[in-house]
């Protein structure tokens, strides 16, 4: 089982339940897409919440998509966002990461683990749907060693992988408007 989290467009972390856990006492991660339908070659950020952690010292996490009819969302971006008021370690010394090259984001306490009281943010990765993609991808939290808790006493934390969500992928990409500027192989091109 798995915790639900709606694919339907989000202005806030706060529009999703605070506790979203099937098992009560077992953490649960869970993705939150700033946007449900994009068009090609748009991007698109999913946000990562842990919500339920009695103990939480240590964290990673990275992401799988699959699915569409054709194309794909590809990496972009990866960040922490520290100075959120809903950071994980934000009450603690800590050390953000986030690697784009291996497409993972993560954090860890210089000192005691924390207590992840209602929804609190990990980090956000940035996907972009390729020039060609189109139809329904599903991006999930990969899994096996790919995205992890470790309490205080460096042990490995039990959690609920929230379901998949779905990004949409629908039409073209949009063509640039009157007075834009269109960079092309490094050649900056006005349209007429």
């Amino acid at each position: 089982h798995v915790a639900v989290a709606s694919a339907r467009t989000l202005d806030r972390a706060s529009d999703l339940p605070q506790d979203d856990n099937e098992y009560p006492g077992t953490p649960a991660i869970t993705l939150v897409p700033a946007d449900a339908v994009i068009r090609a070659n748009e991007s698109v950020a999913v946000a990562i919440y842990v919500n339920g952690a009695a103990n939480v010292a240590a964290c990673e996490a990275a992401l799988d998509a699959a699915g569409g009819n054709s194309g794909q969302l590809e990496l972009v971006d990866v960040f922490v966002g520290s100075d959120r008021k809903d950071y994980l370690f934000r009450e603690v010394d800590a050390i953000p990461a986030a690697d784009k090259v291996a497409g993972r984001l993560g954090g860890v306490s210089l000192g005691e683990g924390v207590k992840a009281v209602g929804r609190r943010y990990l980090g956000t990765f940035v996907l972009r749907a390729s020039p060609d993609a189109k139809g329904t991808f599903h991006v999930s939290l990969r899994g096996g060693n790919g995205t992890f808790l470790w309490d205080g006493n460096a042990t490995p934390t039990a959690f609920e992988a929230g379901a998949p969500v779905a990004i949409i992928v629908d039409g073209p990409a949009a063509l640039p408007g009157p007075g834009s500027r269109v960079y092309h192989s490094g050649l900056q091109v006005r349209p007429r």
